[in-house]
């Protein structure tokens, strides 16, 4: 009898994260369908195994322990915040597949973790000097959630400012639960051209409401990364003037691929289906990356899939998926919102 192919997938239900985590289920449950739909991984039907891996390194490798000794998953796919990833590999310990993929910091090299998303430096590269260029943008303000993610995407901002000869005119790291009054108020006073913010998740949605109400849309832009559908449901209409954002996926309008993704998860859900976004469609490419993994070991144990991953770890390991459904190289996006829907306006490439 064909045995089950277990995939463990982390995904936020809480914390800032949490806005993100119907959309990425959806998309998980509509992947390990459409791979169940076919022949499995090797005649052995995938299942899901659904877990919120909290917001601290304890809970999340208490969660970790359970997926791998109670439930014996044979890979681990992680839509979640950088904080708690190094805490997860440790839990692993290379044991198995772990395929983080959500857009993160970069610099993730261990032998048997694959990091898919796009990183801060790429995106901001692609994007960032162009849209200081159209809009001769010279005074800087940055806000940033405290902790690893903001941290190391700060950097990189710093250096393509002091490129492009503009100057930063105010900077906060802001502790979670800000409800942003005094940072909008810092940007007012500092005479900002623009605002690039690294805010987590529904920490970004209070400082776009915050800013939208204190009238400062139509004067200053914002660069925001972990920018996607959900943050501007909850940002709502009225507060997204001159907002921008720099993600791998775009559904309006879409590549082939990303169409083709988007009319597959409507027709699974449904017209009440949750937003189609990067960070779901990042989910949905993990789990089917999981499966090729598998596919190309001859094997769902996770001894040979991780022997796969060792041997091939200097490779393109995009190069493995199905080409009708996923690009080799991920496209970058510049994103306008439009009052719900983010629309490209420039697009570059970058390899994972």
């Amino acid at each position: 009898m064909p045995k089950k192919m277990k995939i463990g997938v982390l995904v936020s239900h809480s914390g800032p994260a949490g806005l993100w985590g119907p959309s990425t289920d959806a998309a998980a449950l509509l992947a390990a369908s459409e791979i169940n739909a076919e022949t499995g991984v090797l005649g052995n039907e995938i299942e899901l195994i659904l877990a919120d891996p909290g917001w601290n390194i304890y809970d999340a490798v208490a969660v970790v322990r359970d997926l791998v000794d109670l439930h014996g998953i044979h890979a681990l796919v992680g839509m979640h915040p950088s904080n708690i990833r190094q805490a997860v590999k440790t839990e692993l310990a290379g044991r198995l597949p772990y395929i983080y993929t959500p857009q993160y910091e970069g610099g993730e090299y261990g032998e048997t973790t694959v990091a898919t998303g796009g990183t801060d430096a790429a995106l901001m590269r692609a994007t960032l000097p162009w849209l200081v260029e159209r809009f001769r943008l010279r005074r800087f303000c940055v806000l940033a959630n405290n902790y690893i993610w903001p941290e190391t995407a700060l950097q990189t901002a710093r250096t393509i400012i002091a490129a492009s000869s503009g100057r930063i005119v105010c900077e906060a790291l802001v502790p979670f639960g800000s409800e942003y009054h005094a940072e909008v108020e810092l940007v007012r006073q500092s005479g900002a051209d623009v605002v690039l913010t690294f805010l987590l998740g529904e920490e970004l949605v209070r400082f776009n409401r915050a800013f939208g109400a204190a009238g400062l849309s139509g004067s200053v832009l914002r660069y925001a990364l972990g920018l996607d559908e959900n943050v501007l449901m909850g940002v709502g209409a009225d507060s997204t003037e001159n907002l921008f954002g720099a993600a791998t996926f775009a559904a309006n309008p879409a590549s082939r691929t990303s169409m083709l993704f988007i009319e597959r998860f409507r027709s699974a859900f449904g017209a009440k289906a949750p937003t189609v976004s990067v960070f779901g469609q990042s989910c949905y490419e993990g789990i089917h990356l999981a499966a090729a993994l598998a596919g190309r070991a001859g094997s769902i144990d996770p001894d040979a899939t991780t022997r796969f991953l060792r041997s091939n770890r200097h490779g393109n390991i995009r190069a493995i998926l199905n080409p009708a459904k996923f690009d080799e190289i991920n496209p970058i996006y510049l994103l306008r919102a439009r009052d719900f829907a983010l629309e490209p306006i420039k697009q570059d490439s970058y390899r994972a």
